[in-house]
C-alpha cells in the first residue's frame, strides 16, 4: 500500500514539473486606435480551438529590433518578456525565460455575475455581413451611468465557424466560460468600447490573418513568480 502511495506521489510530481507547450495556429494583426488617437500595431497569436491562452507582440519602444511579448494563460500564469524579431520569425518553437513568468489568478471572477453577452442584428461593412455582440452590465441604466460603466462591442467574421471567441480580458472570458453558447464563434474583425456617453473609444481593427505553427514552451524546471493580478492582456 505504501509503495502504491509513493508511486502516485512521484507521478504527480513528474506531471507537475513537466514542460508546458502552448501552440498557435493563427497570427492576427490588428491596428489599435487609442482614446488619444495614437495608433499601435499588435500581433496576436491564437489557438483557434483553445481561447484560454494567447500571445501578444508589440514592437518595443526601447529597441525596435525586438518585440515586447506577453503570454496570458487564463487563471494560471502571465509572461512579460522581450524577444529578438529575427529570432521570433525564424524559430517555430521558443523557450521562454523562467524569471518573467508570474502566477496569474483571476481576481474578477465574482464580477462575471454582473455581466452578460447581448447579441445584435448582423452588421454590414463594405458589403460583408458580420456577427455583432456586446459585453454589458446587467445593472440598470441608471446604475451604469452613475458608475460610468462601459460596454465592449465585438464585430466577428462569419466564415470562421470553428474559431473560438477571442476574449482577452478576464471578465469577458469568465462570462463566456459560464455560458459558451452565448455568442457565435468567429475571428474578431473589430472591437470597440462604448462608454456611458455613447462615445466610441479604443478601436481595434483586423488588418490581416495568417496561419501559424508557433509554439511557446515553458521549461519544466521553471518556478512561477509570485502572484500577478489584473487584466488578462492589455488594450483590446
Amino acid at each position: 500500500m505504501m509503495q502504491k502511495l509513493l508511486l502516485i506521489i512521484l507521478l504527480s510530481f513528474q506531471i507537475t514539473k513537466a514542460q508546458k507547450t502552448y501552440s498557435f495556429d493563427y497570427e492576427l494583426n490588428y491596428t489599435f486606435i487609442s482614446d488619444s488617437s495614437k495608433i499601435y500595431n499588435h500581433k496576436y497569436f491564437l489557438n483557434s480551438r483553445d481561447n484560454n491562452y494567447q500571445m501578444n507582440l508589440i514592437t518595443s519602444t526601447i529597441d525596435t529590433l525586438k518585440y515586447d511579448l506577453y503570454l496570458s494563460i487564463y487563471d494560471y500564469a502571465y509572461l512579460d518578456t522581450d524577444v529578438d524579431k529575427n529570432e521570433f520569425k525564424t524559430n517555430e518553437k521558443l523557450n521562454v525565460p523562467c524569471n518573467n513568468i508570474f502566477k496569474y489568478t483571476n481576481i474578477y471572477k465574482k464580477k462575471a455575475k454582473e455581466y452578460s453577452y447581448f447579441n445584435y442584428e448582423d452588421t454590414l461593412i463594405n458589403g460583408i455581413s458580420y456577427y455583432h455582440y456586446a459585453l454589458k452590465s446587467n445593472k440598470s441604466l441608471k446604475y451604469q451611468k452613475r458608475k460610468k460603466l462601459a460596454q465592449k462591442h465585438f464585430i466577428v467574421t462569419k466564415e470562421h465557424k470553428d474559431f473560438l471567441p477571442f476574449l482577452n480580458f478576464s471578465t469577458a472570458l469568465e462570462v463566456w466560460n459560464n455560458n459558451k453558447n452565448s455568442v457565435p464563434n468567429g475571428i474578431v474583425y473589430m472591437t470597440y468600447i462604448l462608454n456611458y456617453k455613447n462615445e466610441i473609444k479604443n478601436l481595434f481593427l483586423l488588418k490581416s490573418i495568417k496561419p501559424s505553427k508557433k509554439e511557446l514552451i515553458i521549461p519544466k524546471d521553471c518556478e512561477i513568480q509570485p502572484k500577478y493580478g489584473g487584466l488578462i492582456i492589455r488594450n483590446m
